[in-house]
């Protein structure tokens, strides 16, 4: 454990039952949302310390960046299959997510909101970074993926919410967390 007199004050945010969510929201435009990075196999480290090769090997766990730029010291599980709450997280701040996300149309999205046919086995973890409404009346969820920009949406993809289904739409509901403590 070692001095941590270089670290500064941690910052804590913890869930509370917020009343006023705006319609909608994109952290990308408020510069709160990394860029999307390719996980290729593994899935371990960033795309610059271990850049995606299309070939079948094994992760070589001696490929790491050291960086930090920030502690995580804490986090909060949103109520299981609670869009509501999700919604008011999601308001404040990012969320990650896991989905049940191997069907063969998750995997082919391309653009538009995803409506498609998913359980809520879970396989695949998001970040949700938003939420709104299409031109055509859907609510969503947008989340960021970490397939590279080439899939969905430039790496992005809009998941139907709102969904009458247990757990909701493959399963976003189920396992929700968020930060709720740093040291930077």
């Amino acid at each position: 454990m070692g001095d941590n007199s270089t670290m500064s004050q941690s910052t804590s945010f913890m869930y509370e039952s917020f009343s006023d969510v705006p319609t909608s929201i994109d952290w990308r435009k408020k510069g709160a949302v990394t860029p999307i990075k390719s996980q290729g196999n593994c899935g371990i480290t960033t795309e610059e310390g271990y850049p995606y090769q299309p070939v079948q090997e094994t992760c070589d766990t001696e490929k790491q960046i050291n960086r930090v730029d920030v502690i995580i010291n804490g986090y909060q599980m949103v109520p299981t299959n609670d869009e509501q709450a999700l919604l008011k997280v999601v308001a404040n701040q990012l969320v990650s997510v896991a989905i049940e996300g191997y069907g063969q149309d998750f995997r082919y999205y391309s653009s538009g909101v995803y409506t498609g046919d998913c359980g809520n086995a879970l396989s695949h973890a998001l970040t949700i970074v938003g939420y709104g409404t299409s031109d055509e009346g859907l609510d969503y969820w947008l989340v960021k993926n970490s397939w590279e920009e080439t899939w969905g949406e430039n790496g992005y993809m809009r998941i139907q919410r709102n969904v009458n289904t247990q757990g909701r739409l493959c399963g976003i509901a189920m396992k929700a967390s968020y930060i709720s403590s740093i040291i930077s």
